[in-house]
């Protein structure tokens, strides 16, 4: 059975836990745990598929994960997004926002809405990774539910693989990542 399919499941090596994941990459020439340190990029092949990100198609959001698990009211806190490919902004793009759930009963402002510029600098980790930011201004239990991100403004999104294909990323948030999710307490 191949560790990539044509459908919209994502396998990646079932040895590395969710955290490790994180790091890894779908790369034409296979599975890449890629490590940025400094201005040197590391790049270590744990499963060699030519030809991979291609036929696993669009970057997909494979993980969510908030940049810690409890915080303060009116803490910024960053919502990291990890995709399956590296990801880039092309020139021209307009800037994404998800909706960022507050799931205490009653509470003043259920929502908050979380962006991220069109910037190079808000692509992390392996390059693959999104950083939306928000503050929250109540307390509560905050999660991200399944969705599609969309554009702030009318600029249109142009955010794609940054490998060859340069196929448009998707910006689907499927209810399998959303419900692993570790909640934010605030």
């Amino acid at each position: 059975m191949p560790l990539w399919t044509a459908n919209t499941t994502v396998k990646f090596p079932t040895y590395l836990n969710r955290q490790e994941k994180r790091n890894v990459i779908m790369t034409d020439i296979g599975y890449v745990r890629r490590l940025n340190k400094g201005t040197r990029r590391i790049d270590e092949l744990l499963v060699d598929i030519t030809g991979l990100a291609t036929k696993a198609g669009a970057p997909k959001i494979h993980d969510i994960h908030f940049s810690r698990v409890t915080a303060n009211v009116s803490d910024p806190i960053t919502v990291n997004v990890v995709f399956t490919h590296p990801v880039k902004f092309n020139a021209g793009s307009g800037d994404i926002k998800l909706t960022v759930t507050n799931e205490k009963v009653g509470a003043t402002t259920p929502s908050v809405t979380a962006t991220v510029v069109a910037n190079a600098s808000n692509i992390r980790v392996a390059n693959n990774t999104l950083a939306f930011t928000f503050t929250p201004t109540e307390t509560g239990t905050f999660t991200v539910l399944g969705q599609t991100a969309a554009n702030v403004n009318a600029t249109a999104i142009n955010f794609t693989s940054a490998t060859s294909s340069n196929t448009a990323a998707s910006l689907v948030i499927s209810p399998s990542v959303s419900g692993a999710i570790t909640k934010l307490v605030v």
